[in-house]
């Protein structure tokens, strides 16, 4: 359990996700304005963005059934290796080229997943939601940092060497997987159990896992609410160019004040919420609030106004990121967290390969207003599938 572990193997997983979520911040940022040096517009930029996605999707269910099988130590090196090569030639790129092979490299870049996996299979179901939590908070963090330093390199020297301090940054951390993380944190009986079957691709234990009761719900409700957030993620760079015309330094302030509030919910709410609220409510809690505040987003294109509401929708996300990863974890067996990460990842990484080209034809042809009211839309959708499962509560796989 969590708390008899050795430290070091904690604070290794969260100097791991913290480095990640720096790293990979920090080229997020670069991506747009260099896109737009590139001569791409806000379409462009979407169909860049679906292609990570797709990738992603192709990728993390047998990321998840490698990390299953082979354990942390190989699982995390694969998610970094990945990570390097896409930012080593995002910062070689001097044609859009560079940039699709960059995003084609990120197949395994799947390193939150591969954290999200360790942490699920050392804790408990009833210490589970504070440690993803955390690790949430650590990623939120690196979000920061890595925003608000890729804004000033970026306006101090150039998009690609921003780039390469992201690729230096995500090598330096190879030696402590190597060094601290062992080849694998699953029990005996669970390790056994994963590794019966060595093919990544026998079905068997995916038709498992989707057999569990419980399980097809949870990934239906990620999908429904998925599909809104991550629309409006995917042209928030847009807004803050086009309408808010913020300078790349201005940008890493926004995304630094996003993820200062995040990151408060991650690490104090999380744990309070889910010691007085069921967590089937607090998703449909979650859910509601974000329905409320796409619609007051709407109202106008201001930025004050977007971080006044941006500050309920932040608080939502949070808590509904880290409440449904936390009921997906508890409802299957040991031996099989990492696929079922991966077939969640799944329906985010189907919903990533659509939202940036609806997001961007829906902005270029409704604008800002009625964009953010389509948004609402969607949670309405989500909001309804939930309500109409009813009293729900989470149970725990037993073997």
């Amino acid at each position: 359990m969590l708390p008899s572990l050795p430290s070091n193997l904690v604070v290794v997983i969260y100097i791991l996700i913290f480095n990640y979520s720096f790293c990979f911040f920090m080229q997020t940022s670069v991506l747009p304005y260099l896109v737009k040096e590139l001569g791409l517009d806000a379409v462009g930029y979407a169909y860049i963005q679906t292609l990570f996605n797709i990738i992603q999707f192709l990728g993390t269910p047998i990321y998840g059934r490698f990390g299953d099988i082979y354990g942390a130590k190989k699982a995390l090196l694969l998610a970094f290796v990945s990570t390097i090569l896409t930012y080593f030639f995002l910062a070689i790129t001097d044609s859009v080229h560079f940039i699709v092979i960059s995003r084609l490299c990120a197949m395994f870049m799947s390193t939150m997943q591969g954290c999200q996996m360790v942490l699920a299979d050392v804790s408990d179901a009833k210490s589970r939601a504070g440690a993803l939590g955390k690790l949430s908070a650590f990623y939120t963090l690196g979000l920061i940092m890595g925003s608000l330093s890729a804004g000033y390199l970026i306006t101090l020297f150039s998009t690609q060497f921003t780039a390469w301090i992201a690729t230096l940054g995500s090598i330096s951390v190879i030696p402590l997987i190597l060094y601290f993380i062992p080849t694998s944190v699953k029990s005996d009986n669970a390790h056994l159990t994963s590794a019966k079957n060595t093919s990544l691709f026998d079905l068997s234990p995916w038709r498992h896992v989707l057999s569990i009761p419980g399980v097809i719900p949870i990934f239906m409700i990620c999908l429904l609410s998925g599909v809104p957030g991550m629309i409006w993620s995917s042209l928030l760079p847009i807004f803050s160019i086009d309408l808010f015309e913020l300078e790349p330094h201005q940008y890493g302030w926004l995304m630094t004040y996003l993820a200062v509030i995040r990151f408060i919910i991650l690490t104090f709410g999380v744990s309070y919420f889910t010691s007085r609220f069921l967590e089937f409510n607090i998703i449909l809690g979650s859910v509601l609030l974000k329905l409320v505040s796409y619609l007051l987003i709407g109202i106008y294109p201001s930025l004050i106004w977007y971080c006044l509401i941006s500050i309920p929708l932040s608080m939502a996300d949070a808590l509904f990121g880290a409440v449904s990863t936390t009921m997906l974890t508890n409802i299957v067996p040991e031996s099989s967290t990492g696929l079922a990460l991966g077939l969640n990842y799944i329906g985010i990484g189907f919903v990533g390969m659509i939202t940036p080209i609806v997001g961007g034809y829906l902005y270029s042809y409704l604008g800002y207003c009625l964009f953010a009211c389509s948004v609402a839309l969607l949670e309405v959708i989500a909001l309804a599938y939930i309500s109409s499962l009813g009293y729900s509560s989470t149970t725990t796989y037993e073997s």
